[in-house]
């Protein structure tokens, strides 16, 4: 097993029954600085979970010492985009009456049956006059589309350019926990929503904190420091 197979081990059996080196296929594995790849410290795994060759990818890996590692080649352009996604946005609305998001229109129909919460806030974030124009722009039939809480526009781009640019890239390069270097454990967290029609909305919420925070920390780890991506199940 070696030892970075041994820790790990280590670290991952207590909570999963199986677990295997793996940093994404093609594109989505880690992102290697050019003058990285064949360097020996490099570590590509060579079957999948299941069993299988698994052909090595270039400019990508499993894991490697953090100074071979080039996030910017995934985070520049998806900041790029985030920003002008956000731009394109902020300039569609500014035409139109101040908006609400569709999770307030939820808190206000509080103490009604769930059906009839859902319905009516649909309903009536679905009449906004942006709201409106955007599903014309786009083709749609705003009153039938089944809007989710924690996934409509205004949700998606309520927050400032900078905090809305960080929040898009930090989902390039983090996983969905994270083992730092002292053996504790980041993850999503847990929500302690009392609403249960908001749960989905404060989930998604607590994943944008922890992606920023496990985004900072990779990038504030020694350039000798190896990181890997493990893939694991119970």
């Amino acid at each position: 097993m070696g030892q970075l197979g041994e820790y790990i081990h280590s670290v991952v059996s207590p909570g999963y029954d199986f677990w295997k080196i793996f940093g994404g296929d093609k594109e989505a594995g880690l992102p290697l600085r050019p003058e990285a790849d064949g360097d020996p410290r490099v570590i590509r795994e060579s079957s999948y979970m299941g069993g299988g060759y698994r052909p090595e990818f270039p400019g990508r890996c499993d894991g490697a010492p953090r100074g071979l590692l080039d996030f910017d080649i995934d985070e520049s352009p998806a900041a790029r985009v985030a920003a002008s996604e956000w731009l394109r946005w902020n300039s569609f609305i500014a035409q139109y009456p101040p908006i609400r998001a569709l999770r307030d229109f939820i808190a206000d129909h509080a103490g009604k049956a769930v059906g009839e919460r859902i319905k009516s806030a649909r309903a009536e974030f679905s009449a906004q006059s942006a709201i409106r124009a955007y599903c014309d722009s786009l083709g749609l039939d705003g009153s039938r589309f089944l809007w989710q809480f924690d996934d409509e526009p205004v949700a998606h781009f309520g927050r400032n350019l900078a905090l809305y640019v960080e929040q898009r890239i930090s989902l390039k390069i983090t996983t969905d926990s994270l083992v730092k270097l002292d053996g504790e454990w980041l993850d999503l967290g847990d929500s302690r929503q009392a609403d249960p029609l908001l749960i989905s909305v404060e989930r998604g919420e607590l994943e944008k904190v922890y992606r920023v925070q496990a985004r900072a920390y990779l990038h504030s780890l020694p350039a000798d420091c190896t990181l890997v991506r493990v893939k694991a199940r119970s």
